[in-house]
């Protein structure tokens, strides 16, 4: 069974996360370590990333990001840099995948509710 390719589904991934080319894709891509970008991965991506942090994206780190970039969440992020690669802020595939998110409720109760 394959999703529909008009449909931006919500992905999490614990952890680091190093994609490739293969790991490419569109949706809200929630990662709670640090992303990184392997040199020559290839990858893509359409929609909104959340990271808790960022490592730093070599010369070789070729990439595409369209939408939209979040990260820090999780620690401070200190100084980042990237010297190859793109990333696009892009409305569109950001609405699109924050659509996908439209459907969650607040659960009561929550531990965060004592903050």
């Amino acid at each position: 069974m394959s999703l529909d390719p008009e449909s931006f589904p919500v992905i999490r991934v614990t952890g680091d996360f190093f994609p490739t080319s293969a790991k490419s894709g569109q949706g809200v891509l929630i990662v709670t370590g640090d992303l990184g970008i392997p040199a020559n991965s290839g990858w893509q991506w359409r929609g909104i990333v959340l990271a808790g942090g960022l490592r730093d994206f070599g010369p070789d780190a070729i990439f595409s990001l369209e939408g939209m970039l979040v990260a820090g969440q999780g620690h401070a992020m200190h100084h980042w840099h990237m010297d190859n690669g793109r990333i696009l802020y892009h409305s569109c595939y950001a609405a699109w995948a924050g659509a996908s998110l439209a459907h969650l409720t607040a659960v009561s109760g929550g531990w965060w509710e004592g903050y």
